[in-house]
């Protein structure tokens, strides 16, 4: 078999893509009826352009993992070997063994249910184009050249009965698939539209649930209280039902308020009162952190669902003084020109505000998390978020079914905020061990060897000490001699990401990227803007928490590994 039709992900660019010496092998194969009808006075215009036409279509098709008359077995031949009764006796069986082992292939542990969003945001999906897929979503402008296409294709979503999958990842022994539903989000704000979108939201549960999926997560907008009360909807029709229906609100919440820099005492909550905002300012409320509103009627909506021990928490202002924004879905530009010069926005919204403060103010992403490498198979960016890093909402589906969870998250029910809390610190907490006996009595510590602490000196012998899988952080100056790097991790040496409102970054420092400075370079930064007036030198070490977090609340954020 030249090519196998079982892959479900369209592989069309493999009808054109080929090696040189196939490629001439091609050309003076399909040019002999071209060459011979021009030899017998037969050619015409109208033969050599059906003759392309039909040799491209057929081509095209025997890569598109379409089954029409079983032709994707080597390509498009196998059609001719059943006009002539030429066909091996054995392919029948084959065929059928192949079927039965491709739908043990398609079980699925967990199913993401998503959508697109604006008409170029089909070509930024899996069975788009790759080079788009590879980058986070954003608007370009020969992307407008290509509206003809993109209507058409609005237009044959439309009309497609079911979801279809743009993805597939394995982590550990859960598999997981993302599936879109045809839909875009603009179809979502039609009233008319609704119907419709629920039936397909619905019969997607319904295929994932059959399909043996412990988990569906909803993503986007198929969550949206309005359109089936966060997913309540499919739980109340099929009490029965299997798979676990989440919306991800408890980690999406979770991750809004670990993101809010420490130390800080109050924040200003600004635009739509979601799910997500809800359990938000509850958090914080118990925190003891100040959360102040700025829409009077979302005020007194939420107000009576804040515990009456911490209620005082909970005020509305119109000039609120904040350095902190949490920002939702609703937010004009007025209202973000309010805030003063430094403040920090922080969406806990779906989709990503609307930046009309790139001048003094940082904004986050919306609530999200880099996936780990155990997580195989991510090609793709999820619509707007950098590769490798996956929206909470999405990451709770996985979560969901890596514990083993038997609830369901929907409707007004929010599960344990503090259960991922405490799940994410155990999973990044730092564990120390010493390889020199010396340090070792001085340390006093014995934990696994899975994190290595490394500086110079380090030889390839003692590297070479460590499992599968170790991580080595090193504390020194000078990056080490990465010679377990196929099978272990090395992240970079003492570093930060500094913020956008550090101009003039257009060159980099050493071995590190672009916009990334040393620890012991930003030290004397954080200590000019704090005006600190004590030394650091000799045998002085100052405050690390001061230090850390000084160096948070101005923005400049710790790098990830290598």
């Amino acid at each position: 078999m030249h090519i196998c039709s079982l892959p479900t992900i369209p592989n069309v660019v493999a009808a054109v893509i080929h090696p040189f010496a196939e490629l001439v092998a091609y050309e003076l194969l399909f040019s002999i009826p071209l060459i011979a009808c021009a030899l017998t006075g037969t050619a015409s215009i109208i033969a050599f352009e059906m003759y392309l036409i039909y040799i491209d279509f057929m081509n095209n098709m025997g890569h598109c993992n379409f089954e029409l008359f079983r032709t994707n077995y080597s390509l498009f031949m196998p059609f001719y070997d059943y006009i002539y009764n030429t066909m091996d006796k054995s392919s029948d069986t084959l065929y059928e063994n192949s079927l039965k082992n491709n739908e043990e292939e398609e079980a699925v542990d967990v199913v993401h249910l998503t959508h697109l969003t604006t008409l170029h945001s089909i070509y930024h999906m899996r069975p788009g184009f790759a080079e788009f897929a590879s980058r986070p979503y954003v608007s370009r402008w020969y992307m407008r050249m290509m509206w003809p296409l993109s209507w058409l294709s609005m237009v044959l979503t439309w009309t497609y009965g079911s979801s279809f999958t743009v993805e597939r990842n394995v982590m550990k022994k859960i598999r997981m698939q993302s599936w879109a539903i045809p839909r875009y989000s603009f179809h979502y704000g039609l009233d008319w539209e609704k119907e419709a979108i629920n039936d397909l939201i619905e019969k997607a549960v319904c295929e994932a649930d059959k399909n043996g999926a412990k988990v569906v997560s909803l993503g986007l907008l198929n969550q949206a209280h309005t359109l089936n009360k966060s997913g309540e909807q499919y739980l109340l029709k099929y009490p029965k039902l299997g798979a676990r229906i989440v919306d991800g609100t408890s980690l999406a919440a979770a991750v809004v308020v670990n993101s809010i820099p420490q130390g800080t005492d109050q924040v200003i909550l600004a635009g739509n009162v979601s799910k997500v905002a809800r359990a938000v300012a509850q958090a914080l409320c118990k925190k003891n952190i100040k959360v102040t509103m700025t829409n009077k009627q979302d005020y007194h909506l939420l107000k009576p669902e804040i515990p009456e021990t911490v209620a005082d928490n909970l005020s509305f202002s119109k000039t609120g003084t904040a350095k902190v924004w949490l920002i939702g879905d609703g937010l004009d530009s007025a209202e973000q020109f309010r805030a003063q010069k430094g403040t920090l926005f922080i969406p806990y919204s779906q989709f990503p505000p609307k930046m009309v403060r790139k001048d003094s103010c940082s904004y986050s992403t919306t609530p999200a998390m880099a996936v780990p490498k155990t997580l195989q198979n991510v090609h793709s960016c999820e619509n707007w978020l950098p590769r490798r890093v996956m929206s909470a909402w999405r990451i709770a589906g996985i979560l969901h079914a890596l514990e083993g969870w038997n609830e369901h998250e929907c409707g007004d029910k929010v599960l344990d905020m503090d259960k991922y809390v405490k799940m994410i610190q155990t999973a990044l907490r730092v564990q120390v061990i010493m390889t020199n006996k010396q340090g070792y009595h001085l340390l006093k510590s014995k934990m696994p060897e899975n994190v290595w602490l490394i500086g110079e000196n380090l030889d390839a012998t003692e590297q070479f000490r460590t499992q599968k899988g170790a991580h080595f952080i090193p504390y020194s100056q000078f990056p080490p001699r990465m010679i377990r790097n196929n099978c272990c991790t090395y992240w970079t040496t003492p570093a930060m990401v500094v913020p956008k409102t550090l101009h003039n970054m257009h060159s980099c420092e050493n071995w590190l990227p672009r916009r990334v400075m040393s620890a012991w370079r930003i030290a004397g930064i954080v200590h000019a803007l704090e005006g600190w007036s004590e030394h650091e030198c000799g045998d002085m070490v100052l405050d690390m928490q001061k230090v850390w977090s000084a160096a948070i609340r101005h923005w400049f954020c710790p790098v990830a590994r290598v």
